[in-house]
């Protein structure tokens, strides 16, 4: 599954450079979950990625899925998110947009 993440060009720049660094969950998310690294939002809709900054990714992982956690309140487009865990051992990304 194909998804994307939406972000500044200087974030961009940092994840091209050292990975993916995670954000905390919140009552956006479950609100239950907890990481130790953070996790990463992601959604089907480029479009909706846009929103979240000039650069977009498209991200997939290989083996493992991300978690769902809710459909946009501006779109269709569904949400999720994975950890950095997964994506440092699992996922591949690539910029798409700038």
């Amino acid at each position: 599954m194909k998804l994307y993440h939406g972000t500044t060009q200087d974030n961009a720049d940092a994840i091209e450079s050292e990975g993916f660094f995670g954000s905390e969950l919140s009552e956006f998310t479950d609100g239950f979950t907890t990481t130790n690294d953070g996790v990463v939002f992601l959604t089907d809709s480029i479009d909706e990625a846009r929103g979240y900054g000039d650069v977009v990714f498209e991200v997939e992982l290989l083996n493992e899925q991300p978690t769902f956690f809710q459909e946009s309140p501006m779109s269709n487009a569904k949400e999720f998110y994975a950890t950095v865990a997964q994506l440092r051992t699992d996922g591949i990304w690539n910029r798409v947009s700038s």
